[in-house]
This record gives C-alpha cells, structure tokens and sequence, in this order.
C-alpha cells in the first residue's frame, strides 16, 4: 500500500495517457464530432480533447471503496467504520456533469449512442488502471459478473447497461463475461435512491442469487462486480456477501461512477 502511494504519478501524467489513448484506439461506429460541444474530434470515442481532459475523472480515491478525496488514500472514514465484503472498487469518475447526463440518455432514453460512449470511457479507464502508470490495480481477475437487474427492468429497457459496460472491459482484457451467473428477484422494493445505507441493505437482503449450476464454479475465484454507478455500496456489498459464502476468494468492482455517500 504504501509502495502504491508513494509511486503514484501526477493527474496531468494520467490525463494525457487517457487522452493519447482514446486518439489512438480504434472506437469503430461512433460519429467524429464531440457528443458534448458537437466540435470536430480527433479522439475515436466521439468526445473531443478538451471535453475529455474536462470529465470528472476518478483519479484520487479511497483504495479500498472509490470514493472520491483529495488524494490516494489507503482507507477513508466510511471504510474504517464499516466492514466490507468488496476487496476492492475502482470507479471511472465522479457522479456528475457530464457523466450522470450521458448515463441517464441511455438508461432511460434508450440511446444507444450514449451507451456506447460509457462503454468506451469505462475501457478507457480500465486501460489506465492496468499499466505501470498505475500500481493500484485490481486485484488479477478469473470472472467479469455484471450486476443483474429484475425482470421488469430488463422488459422496460430492453438491455442491461452493466453488462454494456462489463462487455467492454471484457472485449480489452479477454477475462469472461457471465452475464446470467447472477440473478435479482422481481419484488416491488423502495426506491433505493431515497433510502439510507442501513435501509439499502436491508432493501436487498436476498435480492440477489446464483445460478445453482454455477455454484461450484465460482469457488476459489476471484470475481469482478461491474456497476453503473455506486452511491452507498449497498447494491455490491449484497452482492459481495453473497459470492463470499460462495467461497469466492476475493470480491473487486468496478463502476463508471462513484458518488459521496449520503449522511445516514
């Protein structure tokens, strides 16, 4: 861990990485004006430079949850507090102009185009995480498990937007996606987004389950939760629990955007 803080490399390092990579990536079907300010893009990922450098990157972060601080840290006062079954969460960016715009088109507009682009931010960022400008890696990954949604969401939308993400990363590193390993019930539940962290928990106690046929495969593996977005943790933390008592050896997750908790 401190090996990790001390070799930590400055923000503009890390931004011209993203930068330079996106110009260099092959994002086939996307148009070549800026989905945000609708400029000319050089980049391959339909967002120009200067928006690019300009998104709310999740660059310093609590190591052990995302969230978002002033600089690396090993641990933040949230994770000292609360016992966790996450090893580990890596979020592309702060919940925020433009990212929570670009995740809403998609999941309740049904834009593709938006979709796409998230999907390529969240490769983009899982570029970064996995070279030697960054040592904060996730830990090695045997199985990529996008968090599922009900049934009745899935018949709403028509397509699941973790597993966009978690086929994206999936298509650079070459690990496995298992898209219906997991499962959510179709109970009517709150909302989450007006609850607190105790009351999420308690919202999806048994929300999730694994496949009885994959039960035995997961033993000993070292999985990769994919989320949208992660506000409390409460929906990867049921998660997690659930693969622990699966005997799965560690339990990371990655999300294209991390908010601050709200006050319990």
């Amino acid at each position: 861990m401190d090996d990790i803080l001390r070799t930590h490399l400055s923000l503009s390092t890390k931004i011209n990485f993203l930068v330079n990579r996106s110009i260099n990536t092959n994002y086939c079907n996307l148009p070549r004006h800026c989905y945000l300010c609708l400029a000319d893009s050089k980049t391959k990922l339909s967002i120009c430079e200067p928006c690019l450098r300009d998104l709310p990157w999740n660059l310093t972060y609590c190591l052990r949850c995302a969230l978002p601080t002033s600089s690396l840290i090993p641990d933040c006062a949230a994770c000292r507090t609360h016992s966790s079954k996450l090893d580990t969460v890596r979020a592309c960016f702060h919940y925020g102009f433009p990212i929570a715009q670009l995740l809403h088109r998609y999941k309740y507009q049904h834009r593709r185009d938006a979709g796409k682009i998230c999907a390529n931010l969240a490769d983009l960022y899982w570029q970064l995480l996995n070279t030697s400008l960054n040592l904060e890696t996730i830990n090695q990954v045997d199985v990529i498990l996008p968090i599922p949604q009900s049934r009745n969401k899935w018949k709403q939308r028509g397509f699941s937007q973790t597993e966009t993400l978690s086929k994206a990363i999936g298509k650079r590193s070459g690990i496995p996606v298992h898209s219906r390993w997991l499962s959510m019930d179709n109970r009517a539940r709150p909302n989450q987004a007006a609850l607190s962290r105790k009351d999420r928990i308690k919202n999806l106690k048994e929300a999730f389950t694994v496949k009885d046929r994959v039960a035995e495969q997961l033993n000993g593996l070292n999985v990769l939760l994919v989320d949208d977005v992660m506000t409390t943790g409460a929906t990867l933390e049921s998660v997690g629990m659930l693969l622990k008592q699966m005997n799965v050896a560690k339990v990371s997750a990655f999300c294209l955007a991390r908010t601050p908790p709200p006050k319990l």
